[in-house]
């Protein structure tokens, strides 16, 4: 039967005062020695990868990927204009601005690298 003052759930790792006990101190130096070697193993194993050089690589990407767009209206809109039985000019015109808000509405995403 539980004294007064005292908790049903008190066991041995509970300190006294109510702070942290040597078990508990040690169950979390475990825990956290553990993770580290996860991580070391991960890179041992070539599993991570530099953050740095992963964010200026998809940089690099997604501007080959932007300047692709911003040229694509060139490439296509004479071919689309005669298909369509349409004067070039405007075709391109049309095609250059609706890529250019398009790769506006893009740059305004703010994706998260956690």
């Amino acid at each position: 039967m539980p004294q007064e003052g005292s908790h049903a759930l008190d066991g041995p790792a509970s300190s006294p005062t109510g702070g942290t006990s040597l078990l508990q101190a040690r169950t979390v130096n475990e825990v956290v020695k553990a993770q580290t070697n996860k991580v070391r193993l991960a890179r041992l194993k070539g599993e991570l990868v530099d953050r740095s050089q992963a964010i200026a690589h998809v940089f690099t990407l997604a501007r080959a990927e932007r300047d692709a767009w911003l040229n694509w209206p060139a490439r296509v809109s004479a071919q689309m204009a005669a298909t369509l039985g349409v004067d070039p000019h405007p075709m391109h015109v049309a095609l250059e601005a609706a890529v250019r808000d398009h790769l506006q509405e893009l740059g305004e995403l703010r994706p998260r690298v956690d």
